[in-house]
């Protein structure tokens, strides 16, 4: 197993959080509010984004490094991308916000937030785009699973 491989794919989940994370400031700089927690999250994404791309890949990308990928890189964008929830003191604890982007990057539905008509509009556009992002990620994990098991008539 390359675990160098890994942690650099890692690193490319993080900094394209990092990037995605600009979307929803924009929406924090219409209202003034909350702009300081997104910019702090992409601050924190992208340095440990950058930092994890420092491993240079070894080896070769097999099944055993992408579930690994796929598994645990899936935690590490929610952990990420609750960020910006817990700096802005949405909710009142990182398990909280935790809790609540995983249900969004998951397409649950579910909340702990009682009034979200309070939030600011970066905050909502966040928690809006996190199922949005995360349907779109069951798509195309979809695609990868069913092209490598030579189902469907994706090229392979």
């Amino acid at each position: 197993m390359s675990y160098r491989l890994i942690l650099h794919y890692f690193g490319n989940i993080l900094i394209l959080l990092a990037l995605i994370l600009w979307i929803p400031l924009a929406f924090t700089l219409l209202d003034g509010r909350d702009t300081f927690a997104f910019f702090s999250a992409i601050i924190i994404t992208a340095i440990v984004g950058l930092a994890l791309r420092t491993f240079k890949p070894e080896g070769k990308f097999g099944r055993r490094e992408g579930f690994i990928i796929v598994g645990i890189g899936w935690m590490i964008l929610v952990a990420f991308g609750a960020l910006p929830l817990y700096f802005s003191g949405s909710v009142p604890t990182y398990t909280d916000a935790y809790f609540e982007i995983m249900s969004g990057f998951t397409t649950s539905g579910a909340t702990v937030i009682a009034d979200v008509e309070v939030l600011g509009r970066g905050i909502l556009f966040w928690r809006s785009f996190t199922p949005w992002l995360g349907g779109m990620g069951i798509i195309l994990l979809s695609l990868a699973v069913f092209s490598m098991m030579g189902i469907g008539g994706g090229a392979s």
